[in-house]
């Protein structure tokens, strides 16, 4: 179903660059194969910390034989994490993965305070990236040069946060997080300007 939304929206967005923010549960060869179908589009997308990275292929030797597609397969130890991004730390490598196909793709990985890691992949190029909400945001990799723009990916998922939390929050005050048909059922709790009476989302 997602694969298939992004067929449609794609149609109403020619000609503009379109990144599409998704967590962890969306990237899956066929999905990332319907974006990257797309000139115009590129994903950021957490993915699982156990998904298998490697290191950009060695250059050729000139000897006879096919030429190595990935380098050493790598761990989120080998990202050097010295970027301070808010109460996080960041490291960053361009890398190749097998749910990517042969392309080389942008992959961060941030530490929180408890020594948490998130495992993060870009396939846009940062530095290509214009973001039209520079200017109402307070995040400084939106506004400066270009160390912290190398960092951008980051900050535009960041809008893919708010925007959960802010959902999961309607969730929880209509009581319907764990129910489909919840949500007449939930009015009716909630909504004491009205009692009895239940609004249905169709």
């Amino acid at each position: 179903m997602a694969a298939d939304a992004i067929d449609a929206v794609m149609r109403d967005l020619e000609g503009k660059h379109i990144v599409v923010l998704c967590d962890s549960w969306y990237p899956k060869k066929k999905f990332i194969s319907k974006i990257l179908s797309h000139e115009n589009a590129d994903i950021i997308c957490n993915i699982r910390v156990d998904t298998a990275i490697y290191d950009l292929p060695p250059a050729r030797t000139g000897k006879r034989g096919r030429p190595c597609k990935r380098g050493a397969q790598l761990s989120l130890d080998d990202f050097a994490c010295t970027y301070s991004r808010g109460k996080f730390k960041v490291g960053h490598r361009c890398v190749k993965t097998k749910i990517f196909g042969d392309i080389t793709v942008h992959a961060y990985v941030t530490v929180s305070e408890s020594g948490a890691r998130r495992l993060f992949i870009c396939t846009a190029e940062p530095s290509e990236i214009r973001f039209g909400c520079a200017s109402h945001t307070d995040d400084p990799n939106t506004t400066v040069g270009d160390t912290d723009r190398e960092f951008l990916p980051l900050s535009l998922y960041s809008i893919r946060w708010n925007i959960e939390v802010g959902y999961y929050e309607h969730k929880t005050f209509w009581s319907v997080a764990h129910t489909k048909g919840g949500f007449s059922r939930s009015c009716q709790q909630n909504c004491p300007a009205n009692p009895g009476r239940a609004y249905r989302i169709s």
